[in-house]
């Protein structure tokens, strides 16, 4: 079972930080290792459901920033 925990300070109520734990939930339904010491915890997997997640729930022009800025940083 994956549950979703974020911490009680503030931050971690922001849009960003929700969504971002909502991909790894996501990505761990796919079947990527739910420990956080996996090679793959932010992989091409996590980075697939981050990009599921914010187009759904942002739209079409925030993922593709997101994408831009996975190509900008070398992500693959």
């Amino acid at each position: 079972e994956v549950v979703i925990e974020l911490p009680s300070e503030l931050w971690a109520g922001r849009e960003s930080v929700v969504l971002h734990e909502v991909a790894h939930h996501l990505a761990c339904s796919r079947g990527i290792p739910s420990e956080r010491s996996s090679v793959r915890w932010h992989g091409a997997e996590f980075r697939a459901a981050m990009d599921v997640v914010v187009t759904a729930m942002l739209g079409e022009a925030a993922a593709l920033l997101l994408r831009a800025g996975y190509d900008a940083a070398g992500v693959r």
